[in-house]
């Protein structure tokens, strides 16, 4: 007997981003760079992160990027500044796009709200009840947050405490210099 292929089809990653001037051409480039990179066929995961340029227009990026790429879960922030495709734009129209064909890798969004944040001196229990998995899953996290709207120190701490072994990368939205102006995405929510 040879060896069991947990997969035939491996992990495959991609990465776009654009500096046009409008939000749709800016949305199709990124999604026509993904799809050359990955193909057709829906991608799992994906980030999104757009520009403070484009901030009148947050809330219709998920629809427009669902137009032209199948997505499975997607995430992002805004940015003062993005980074996609080995390049840094700052202070200029920008929209890039990381996605990912995850075989064998199960996501799960989830969303917390600074008045949903347990007591620091909570049980693990109660930290893997409001982000929905067990330690014991060995799970790994992503996150991104809004400095206005989250204790982003108080909820890196929660998970530490519940989740010791557990990696965490992530970022802040930016962009904004007040509350309300960021944008977070979460699948179709803004």
């Amino acid at each position: 007997r040879g060896p069991k292929v947990l997969s035939s089809r491996p992990m495959k990653w991609a990465s776009a981003i654009s500096q046009q001037v409008r939000l749709e051409s800016a949305l199709k480039e990124c999604a026509e760079g993904v799809r050359t990179q990955l193909g057709e066929a829906p991608v799992d995961f994906a980030a999104l992160f757009v520009s403070d340029n484009f901030a009148g227009r947050y809330e219709e990026a998920h629809a427009l990027l669902a137009d032209r790429l199948a997505v499975k879960t997607l995430i992002g922030a805004s940015g003062g500044g993005v980074i996609g495709d080995g390049q840094e734009v700052e202070h200029r129209p920008a929209v890039s796009l990381v996605a990912a064909r995850l075989p064998k890798v199960r996501v799960r969004p989830f969303s917390v709200q600074d008045e949903d944040l347990p007591d620091l001196d909570a049980s693990p229990r109660a930290w893997e009840s409001i982000v929905g998995v067990r330690a014991g899953e060995d799970p790994q996290f992503l996150v991104l947050a809004d400095p206005f709207s989250i204790r982003s120190d108080n909820f890196l701490l929660g998970l530490d405490y519940a989740f010791p072994k557990s990696a965490k990368i992530g970022g802040l939205a930016s962009g904004a210099s007040e509350p309300g102006r960021n944008a977070l995405y979460l699948n179709n929510l803004c």
